[in-house]
């Protein structure tokens, strides 16, 4: 079996919208030069990734045990262990954690640092995972770092076929830390895959730790309350390393707190120990102002006007951690106030509220959990002026769909559901339609922001994203959430002649 299909999924050949609605274009993905660039330079080593298996990808796991860390150490030690002497930054948590990450990265870099940065998963294509410098690494570059892991990997498979070799998720993390060491970065952020304790990023030996936001998500893998789940993410701390924790529930804190003491690592919590507090005054673009004050290495630091270029007033919260683990590595990294304002401001992550001008407008989020859609339904009523509001949504089958439509539903007045193509995790719409629509019987409307949607399926995104466009008008708003991997597939339709990543070009 092949798993080409998921690398290449831009590529199917479908039917074709040419539908005009004032300003946005639908131009459905189609065979076209330039997309997925790696698929023609390294085809065998592409094939040989996908093949592995990918927890991203998986409909289920039969056990939370197959999440281990053994097989990462192994690989590791047979490409030399370059974690060891990697500087870095490891992050965690259930809201927040890529925000937070992306921040940093772009911060160091204004204060003149060669910085990495690891994500997942990626949105349009797989190099979007692997950062130096604002820029991802080049088709070719993933050809040679996959060249350099294979071999280990396939050692690994013959020596026991009957264990389960390392995972999609252990390969491009060992292939990110050999792109870091490689590229002679003075510091990488690692963003954790899935948990923590267990995830393969936990290798690293990490500078500082963070762990932004717990909340109920992967509760088949993680556990079923907050305080399991907050022992999974606070895994990766280490023994006298610094943690910064941006969670503010009381359960979460502890649990956090004690494994802290437990390795006798310096802790320091969100209004506790450092806070951000909105100001209330709007920039030009519309991003809000806050200042940040904190105590850094016995020293009080007070930042005023400061302001994040990833939309939502959530991201002050994200910033605020971000700033403190900034203040942590003074002494190793020194970075000046005007380095870290300029470094927040430009600070940029595709679909986390991204706003696509037009008319309709858009907004597209990767919110996938009820903390992230709660922040959505937040910034739509804060932030977003429009005449009605019109939601494409899908999800995996494996998260609170209930959960996110109930928070959901009171802020839109049509609702279309689809299912991803690209992923077999994907919920059925029919089963979305019917759980909204047994919602909206059992509450009333009065409720509801004077709002009660409509409801209607697709069996695809590309019909999905037509039928949003016949349904909104030119002063709507069409918002797309609830996956990844939704998002991924809509981006290049609703922005056909820019959809590599913004910070792909970002010098």
């Amino acid at each position: 079996m092949t798993a080409l299909p998921l690398l290449c999924w831009q590529h199917k050949e479908g039917p074709r919208y040419s539908l005009l609605c004032t300003t946005v274009t639908v131009v459905l993905p189609k065979k076209t030069i330039g997309q997925q660039r790696e698929m023609t330079d390294h085809p065998a080593e592409i094939a040989f990734l996908y093949d592995r298996i990918d927890y991203e990808r998986r409909c289920s796991l039969s056990e939370r045990g197959e999440f281990r860390l053994d097989r990462m150490r192994q690989l590791m030690e047979q490409l030399g262990n370059p974690a060891h002497s990697l500087p870095c930054i490891h992050v965690a948590g259930t809201k927040g954690k890529g925000s937070t990450a992306c921040m940093i990265h772009q911060v160091a870099r204004q204060a003149g640092y060669r910085v990495g940065l690891y994500t997942s998963p990626h949105l349009e294509r797989l190099e979007e995972r692997f950062v130096v410098d604002g820029a991802a690494c080049r088709p070719d570059q993933l050809g040679e770092l996959l060249e350099q892991v294979r071999p280990v990997v396939e050692s690994m498979d013959r020596q026991d076929p009957q264990q389960l070799g390392p995972t999609f998720f252990d390969i491009t993390t060992a292939m990110a830390i050999l792109f870091f060491c490689q590229s002679q970065v003075d510091l990488a952020v690692l963003e954790v895959g899935l948990g923590g304790r267990l995830d393969s990023t936990n290798i690293c030996q990490p500078d500082v730790t963070i762990i932004t936001n717990i909340g109920l998500d992967h509760t088949h893998l993680l556990g079923s309350t907050i305080e399991l789940i907050a022992a999974e993410k606070a895994g990766i701390i280490k023994p006298g390393v610094p943690v910064i924790s941006g969670t503010r529930l009381a359960s979460a804190r502890a649990v956090i707190r004690d494994i802290a003491k437990q390795n006798q690592s310096p802790m320091m919590l969100i209004d506790d120990d450092f806070r951000a507090q909105v100001n209330g005054q709007l920039e030009e673009n519309g991003r809000e102002q806050f200042t940040f004050s904190g105590t850094m290495h016995g020293n009080e630091v007070c930042w005023e006007n400061l302001s994040s270029g990833i939309p939502g007033r959530h991201q002050v919260e994200n910033a605020a951690v971000a700033l403190a683990a900034i203040g942590q590595l003074g002494d190793r990294w020194p970075i000046e106030e005007e380095a870290i304002r300029k470094g927040l401001a430009i600070s940029y992550c595709p679909a986390r509220l991204e706003l696509l001008g037009g008319r309709p407008q858009v907004l597209l989020d990767v919110a996938h959990n009820l903390p992230s859609v709660e922040a959505l339904t937040r910034h739509l009523e804060w932030e977003i002026k429009a005449d009605r509001r019109v939601l494409l949504f899908s999800c995996s089958r494996d998260k609170d769909s209930e959960g996110m439509l109930a928070a959901l539903l009171p802020h839109f007045d049509h609702v279309v559901f689809t299912r991803f193509t690209s992923n077999p995790r994907a919920a059925s719409p029919q089963l979305l339609h019917q759980q909204a629509a047994s919602w909206l019987d059992g509450h009333p409307a009065h409720g509801f922001h004077q709002r009660r949607p409509l409801l209607t399926h697709t069996q695809d995104p590309a019909s999905g994203w037509g039928q949003a466009l016949e349904i909104a008008g030119s002063e709507d708003v069409i918002c797309v959430a609830g996956s990844f991997f939704l998002a991924a597939e809509v981006r290049p339709m609703i922005t056909p002649l820019a959809t590599a990543s913004h910070y792909m070009h970002t010098t």
